[in-house]
């Protein structure tokens, strides 16, 4: 929460363009909603265990001294929060418009760092906490991955914007990583974070590169970026390998990652959800 404040503010920073203030509400709006459900399932989760302490919450949860049900409806709730912070379906409509609408630096740290921590506290309060009901949770993260991939990858088809496209691509690559949430233990757990790190580094380059242009020209619009390699070919060189690397063409570090998720998938059984990634 600490680190999403400012981020409401950087996303609507340029005051006087409207774009930038309707990306700031938005955000703004978003997330103190999921905000407000997440921590009211950490409430309950207080309220029946006495503790907030990870390990003591696990230890606690055992002794079904909380009925089942209650525990999955507390998880559900949490998922909210962390959904939104990565971006996930269908807790993703804010990232579009915010990624569109706000500067475009920010649209990049929005995008990876954001990101980066959302899925840190996703997989330590999941693996941690809720050892007990991992059967259920990896199964709701598996119908966000799949839901993810799916409309972030054919939702990105149609957009015209640079920065939109970059955002429908996002939301895809946080459902390439939930793979490795879903397949859980710890090759799994390695797979999503060697995933992220290849993710933060190649969405950063391409951020880089979209405001280096839109710098340049004034736009975000596709049609700016014609003829990139003539006039700027470092740029453009830049831009394809960043591209390559998050569809996951060899020889770049998108493709090792994922392999990792989708292997770390079959080793738990969830063959069809390796499949639904292919």
């Amino acid at each position: 929460e600490t680190t999403s404040i400012p981020l409401y503010v950087l996303a609507g920073f340029l005051l006087r363009d409207k774009r930038s203030a309707e990306a700031g509400i938005k955000y703004l709006l978003f997330g103190a909603m999921a905000s407000a459900v997440m921590l009211y399932g950490l409430s309950l989760l207080y309220g029946f265990t006495g503790t907030t302490q990870l390990y003591n919450l696990a230890a606690s949860l055992v002794t079904g001294q909380v009925p089942q049900k209650l525990v999955y409806a507390i998880i559900a709730l949490v998922l909210v929060g962390f959904g939104f912070k990565i971006s996930a379906v269908p807790f993703h409509f804010w990232a579009p418009d915010v990624y569109e609408g706000g500067p475009t630096p920010v649209a990049g740290f929005l995008s990876t760092a954001s990101k980066a921590a959302g899925f840190a506290v996703l997989l330590r309060v999941l693996q941690v906490a809720f050892p007990d009901q991992t059967a259920f949770w990896t199964t709701v993260i598996a119908v966000l991955a799949t839901l993810s991939m799916l409309v972030g990858n054919y939702l990105a088809l149609a957009q015209k914007s640079v920065k939109r496209l970059l955002a429908y691509s996002s939301i895809a690559q946080a459902g390439y990583m939930l793979i490795g949430v879903a397949a859980g233990k710890q090759f799994g757990a390695t797979g999503a974070v060697y995933y992220l790190m290849a993710y933060l580094v190649t969405n950063l380059a391409a951020f880089g590169v979209v405001a280096i242009v839109e710098g340049k020209v004034g736009s975000d619009d596709i049609t700016a970026f014609a003829g990139l390699s003539r006039r700027s070919p470092g740029l453009a060189l830049a831009m394809l390998v960043a591209l390559l690397s998050l569809g996951g063409i060899p020889p770049f570090a998108g493709l090792f990652g994922k392999l990792l998720v989708f292997a770390s998938a079959v080793k738990s059984n969830l063959i069809w959800l390796a499949l639904v990634g292919i």
